[in-house]
């Protein structure tokens, strides 16, 4: 009988547990602690545009409305902008949402949800000097050019078409197209086509 009450301890254990080898390396592993104290812990810790997100919590930036939906296991986040949802799948990479940057830097999670959250940086996007945040079909006029991007690749290139003259740029690459000089800066592949996005450099 103890054998048996043991081994169903055991189960009950690791059935709670998260594989480590599956984690991201900058996860705050608290589970136990409670939120209270993750919250003390982090008191005055945080910068103006940080953010500690519990499931179902919600902040206003930029007029915006911006709740944490779900926080599964495997560390993917469910955000809910203005009432749309978006997947964030990543830690510590910037996303470009509904005019918003969000980037969560760290995720705790906890089976038992005492301890789960999100340490977000959240704040209004703003590009830098000559950059233009390029969704599909976008078209901007520069120099009196229209600059359109077309194509997504699964390697972040993207296809753009420059007053009919069509070049593919690797993300990262520079290239000269009827005398704008164009950088591929950053690309999004997200899964729904409508949210991939490029941050396109464009200089005369």
């Amino acid at each position: 009988m103890k054998k048996v009450l043991i081994l169903c301890l055991l189960l009950v254990f690791v059935a709670g547990c998260v594989p480590l080898e599956n984690k991201p390396l900058d996860v705050v592993d608290r589970a136990g602690f409670g939120l209270s104290d993750a919250l003390e812990s982090l008191k005055g810790k945080l910068s103006s545009n940080e953010y500690l997100l519990t499931p179902a919590s919600k902040v206003r930036v930029d007029g915006k409305l911006v709740e944490l939906k779900d926080l599964a296991f495997d560390y993917k986040m469910i955000f809910s902008i203005d009432g749309q949802d978006y997947l964030i799948k990543e830690t510590n990479r910037e996303e470009i949402v509904n005019g918003l940057s969000i980037t969560v830097t760290k995720v705790s999670f906890d089976p038992e949800n005492k301890d789960t959250y999100a340490i977000t940086k959240i704040a209004k996007y703003v590009p830098g000097e000559n950059e233009y945040l390029m969704y599909i079909d976008n078209m901007v006029t520069i120099d009196g050019k229209n600059v359109k991007l077309y194509k997504f690749l699964d390697d972040k290139s993207i296809y753009l078409s420059v007053d009919n003259t069509d070049e593919r740029i690797k993300e990262g690459e520079t290239k000269v197209i009827k005398d704008l000089k164009i950088t591929n800066v950053k690309t999004n592949l997200r899964a729904i086509t409508s949210e991939k996005y490029s941050i396109l450099k464009i200089e005369v």
